[in-house]
């Protein structure tokens, strides 16, 4: 965004790859975690990974998805190798791909063993991996929820407990994820305000963070709320859109709680331009004064 062409090009100059890098690039899938794990369903000679990490990520959650069961009887930083339970042909070996990665090198795909309903092979790091979306987008996802929709989608026969320390898992995860968040919303703000941005493209935007004050006395750092609203979000009001605006609040669920201001405009075909926004803790008589004073200063409403 704001870089000449010349600068993209040196980006994107492949140079710096062999072909055998270029050729993994290729190869590379992205794989979603969807409830039937679809994705994770087929395993294919030359298939590639990033690492041999993620190589038995995804083997464990290829076991999941077929309900069988593996065991790894090879194991090191170059190659993995996986065989089914004795008298099945499966076989699967998974190797480092020269400086680029890993890939499948020898594979026997096929299976004549039957469903499994207890699998050992799915560990505590597998059922989080599948859960961490739900529970990312419900924090109120019980573990007798978990524990039944793996046996109502795979068959498989979990205990509470397992279940109940993935869980404990992705929340932790989840914290440290939205702890990071905010952590970084101070490099946030002075990027928009321009005080660091080389390319020049946000300055004469209007971005406030207020941390509390409480939290402060005590010596740590809590976000309390912020403002947006950027230069041509007001260039468009002054311009072209009709002198007066629309403002409003909804409540923010999920894990972080708060309350979202946002302020919109229209032009004179009643199209609708959002204006500005801002993160509360709560809606109170203060924190709407605090909004309103920014958004007067914003838009030049003084007067008005």
């Amino acid at each position: 965004m704001g870089s000449d062409s010349s600068s993209n090009s040196e980006g994107c100059d492949s140079e710096g790859y062999d072909y055998e890098e270029l050729h993994l690039l290729k190869t590379q899938k992205k794989r979603d975690i969807t409830e039937n794990l679809n994705d994770y369903k087929e395993i294919y000679k030359a298939m590639a990974f990033k690492d041999i990490p993620e190589a038995r990520k995804f083997m464990k959650l290829y076991v999941l998805a077929n309900k069988k069961v593996l065991k790894l009887r090879k194991s090191d930083k170059r190659r993995v190798r996986y065989r089914c339970i004795v008298g099945c042909p499966f076989l699967c070996l998974i190797s480092k791909d020269g400086n680029a990665g890993v890939t499948v090198k020898t594979l026997e795909s096929e299976h004549n063993c039957g469903t499994t309903y207890d699998n050992s092979t799915v560990d505590f790091n597998t059922i989080a991996h599948y859960f961490k979306g739900k529970l990312q987008d419900n924090p109120k996802y019980k573990v007798r929820e978990m524990v039944l929709d793996l046996k109502r989608i795979f068959e498989f026969n979990v205990s509470h407990g397992k279940c109940n320390i993935a869980k404990k898992m992705i929340l932790e995860t989840l914290d440290r994820s939205f702890a990071d968040k905010y952590n970084k919303l101070n490099v946030y703000v002075i990027e928009l305000n321009g005080k660091c941005n080389k390319l020049n493209v946000y300055p004469g935007s209007d971005v406030v963070i207020n941390i509390s004050k409480n939290a402060l006395e005590n010596g740590k750092t809590k976000f309390l709320r912020m403002y947006v609203c950027f230069k041509v979000m007001k260039m468009e009001f002054k311009l072209g859109l009709r002198p007066f605006i629309g403002v409003d609040g909804t409540f923010l669920k999920g894990k972080v709680k708060g309350q979202l201001l946002v302020v919109v405009g229209q032009d004179a075909q009643n199209h609708v331009y959002p204006l500005a926004g801002a993160v509360i803790d709560k809606e109170t008589k203060h924190s709407w004064n605090w909004f309103l004073q920014l958004l007067q200063g914003s838009l030049d409403l003084k007067g008005r």
